[in-house]
């Protein structure tokens, strides 16, 4: 899976992690409810309830959610357990962790074929409840609903009625507990896989394929009991998609055929879910997903992007495919030629995913193709702030930091070529030549003391260089320093140097 890794998570890309400007925004974090039932098939009903609430109003322009695959990576990373989220001053850390500003947390009893959920909003910064509420009612979907309601009154968010009508199509997309439960479950596995392809995380291609097909396998059960589950439609689609992936990347299970099969089988499945509900960003994103993974069309990977952050200004993940999309047209611009095609995308994919490093480095190279060095610098040097150790950027860099070198050593600038210089040995400070033609550029402008301190770390890197002590024998020389210079000509001559021996 590390090529499927490669090809869906490029650089340093996190599909769930990656965070958009949150300025004057409330950040929300729903936690799983605490669910105070032995009937199994309420199991679900804490991480569901989360999902459902969190993922309802993701659209709200004034809220950024925490999506659940950043709460569990945060959980692990600190060794909570899935539980006991009822404990405030745990829940609070866990808050302050994730970067809430508001913890929405709570518990779900079952009595008499009815339910309560009892929920706290807590200011994560002081730890104080800011509002304590009590729903009842037989429908768990309609008391979600009446969640979602009360944190938009919490915060005095007004929305339209479209907007509201788009969020109880979230919280009230099934009307079916059994169905409910499935579908939860079946996210669940679906973030299972997401973490290891995010993480990296250590798991052999057997179980990576048990945990994709498990989770279709619990989206068919969800989709069989409520054919009108348009969610479950979308994220069974996703998951087909993924396993598609995995077909063609997989080492062990590589099978072209079953590739397309599923391939094929995703674009089916998001275009019935999209039949049942065309106004859901939800189902727009999974038909950027698979479309994206089609790669038949570039506009209609963007365009149902597009329709997905419509629904769903902060819609993260139509963000990526748009700059994944355009990422790829610049590569394959970049191989036919096409420098300017290449720019073009290039820039479109940054536009969208300010952070994508191989972007950036398209940018660079296609840049440098053309002899525009200032510009393809400014793009290699952007791809290094977001990615430091990126040896493929540092290599190409390197090159057009070389050329700029050579253009100011032929205008005699020697100004910016000690500039040049400093900034190729920030990437490569192991180089003894680097050091002597930055106390080259140093002696030009008569910076002898720090001309001097070049030569010697040259000579400390490579002491066998003649040329080296020559330099240094000249610039003592030059300063009126006889011995000194007399004694690095000779060093020179013995290293076969021959200019020096006079």
């Amino acid at each position: 899976m590390k090529k499927l890794l490669k090809y869906f998570l490029i650089s340093t890309i996190s599909i769930f992690l990656f965070d958009f400007d949150a300025e004057a925004k409330k950040t929300i974090a729903v936690l799983p409810f605490d669910v105070l039932s032995k009937n199994p098939e309420y199991e679900q009903f804490g991480v569901g309830t989360m999902d459902s609430i969190t993922v309802s109003l993701v659209s709200i322009p004034e809220f950024v959610m925490v999506n659940r695959n950043k709460l569990n990576s945060v959980m692990k990373e600190q060794g909570f357990q899935n539980s006991g989220f009822s404990d405030i001053k745990n829940s609070v850390q866990i808050g302050k962790l994730l970067g809430a500003e508001i913890l929405v947390m709570g518990t779900i009893q079952s009595f008499d074929n009815k339910f309560r959920i009892t929920t706290s909003f807590i200011d994560v910064k002081t730890g104080k409840i800011l509002q304590a509420s009590k729903v009842t009612g037989s429908n768990i979907f309609d008391l979600q609903d009446q969640l979602a309601d009360q944190l938009l009154h919490l915060e005095n968010v007004k929305v339209t009625e479209e907007k509201r009508e788009e969020i109880t199509k979230i919280t009230k997309s099934t009307g079916n507990n059994i169905a409910f439960d499935y579908y939860t479950r079946g996210r669940t596995e679906y973030y299972k896989i997401i973490e290891i392809l995010i993480n990296n995380k250590q798991a052999s291609e057997r179980e990576q394929f048990e945990v994709l097909n498990k989770s279709i396998e619990y989206f068919d059960k969800a989709t069989e009991i409520d054919k009108g589950y348009s969610l479950a439609f979308a994220s069974k689609a996703e998951t087909q998609a993924l396993l598609s992936g995995f077909y063609t990347y997989s080492e062990t299970y590589k099978d072209v055929n079953k590739s397309k099969e599923y391939l094929q089988k995703a674009d089916e499945t998001s275009q019935y879910a999209l039949k049942l509900s065309n106004k859901s960003g939800f189902v727009y994103k999974s038909l950027a997903f698979v479309s994206y993974m089609k790669s038949d069309s570039m506009d209609r990977t963007i365009d149902y992007s597009l329709k997905s952050i419509e629904y769903n200004p902060e819609d993260k993940e139509a963000n990526l495919w748009i700059a994944m999309t355009y990422y790829r047209e610049a590569n394959k611009a970049f191989k036919n030629k096409d420098f300017d095609k290449s720019i073009i995308y290039g820039e479109k994919s940054v536009q969208y995913l300010p952070n994508f490093t191989n972007a950036y480095y398209y940018l660079g190279i296609s840049y440098y193709a053309k002899k525009e060095l200032n510009k393809s610098i400014v793009n290699f040097e952007t791809a290094l702030e977001i990615y430091p150790n990126n040896e493929k950027v540092i290599v190409e860099l390197l090159k057009v930091y070389q050329d700029k070198a050579d253009e100011y050593y032929k205008k005699l600038d020697f100004v910016n070529l000690e500039k040049i210089y400093i900034s190729m040995i920030k990437y490569n400070d192991k180089s003894s030549d680097l050091y002597n033609n930055l106390a080259i550029a140093y002696f030009m402008q008569k910076k002898y003391d720090l001309s001097q301190q070049m030569y010697e770390k040259a000579i400390n890197l490579k002491p066998d260089n003649g040329s080296f002590y020559d330099n240094l024998g000249l610039l003592f020389e030059t300063r009126g320093d006889k011995e000194k210079a007399g004694l690095n000509y000779k060093k020179a001559c013995e290293l076969g140097y021959k200019a020096s021996c006079r």
